[in-house]
């Protein structure tokens, strides 16, 4: 399952049951619960003092704790496929397989809002001012840098790309795609 740290602590949720665990160093795990029985392969965030994951199970839930330990269930503001959930500029948001994106500055209450491409969205992240989310199988992304409004970009002329993740690093947003492909020199794709 995805992990991710804050609070001098790891966390990791698992995508296929209600377990998680957490770690002070990284080496002695402990087994947790959270109140969802399975929250699909989603991501794991951790911003403004929480740890929040949006459940990829077609449902409203998501989950948040402030230690790793003891998880709470909150509510999503559609039902969906929430994929990817990243933070950044005081704003957790969370993408989806539909046109619907999702926002909030606590991890608790969330906004539906809209994206301009339909589409399943795998991968979101946050940098350089701005949230990005990758669209499986369009030639398209979208950014916001608020987490309210979003706009199309293009990441290739290949439309057939499984794009899976987004990263942000020394400058450069890189997206990956799970699509083996067999133009040359088409198997990356970066942008600024």
């Amino acid at each position: 399952g995805p992990v991710a740290y804050g609070n001098n602590t790891f966390v990791t949720i698992s995508g296929t049951s209600s377990s998680a665990a957490s770690s002070t160093d990284g080496v002695t795990w402990t087994l947790r619960t959270t109140p969802l029985s399975s929250i699909g392969s989603s991501t794991l965030v951790f911003g403004n003092g929480k740890f929040v994951a949006t459940a990829n199970t077609n449902t409203t839930q998501a989950v948040y704790s402030t230690d790793g330990i003891t998880w709470t269930t909150t509510t999503m503001p559609a039902v969906d496929l929430w994929q990817s959930v990243a933070f950044g500029s005081n704003t957790f948001i969370s993408v989806a397989t539909s046109t619907s994106a999702a926002s909030s500055t606590d991890g608790v209450t969330w906004t539906l809002r809209t994206l301009p491409v339909s589409s399943t969205f795998q991968g979101a992240t946050f940098g350089n001012g701005k949230f990005v989310a990758v669209a499986q199988y369009r030639s398209s992304a979208v950014y916001s840098t608020d987490g309210i409004t979003w706009t199309a970009t293009t990441i290739s002329s290949n439309t057939q790309e499984n794009w899976m993740s987004v990263a942000y690093g020394n400058g450069v947003f890189v997206a990956t795609s799970g699509q083996n492909l067999t133009t040359p020199g088409s198997t990356t794709t970066a942008a600024s």
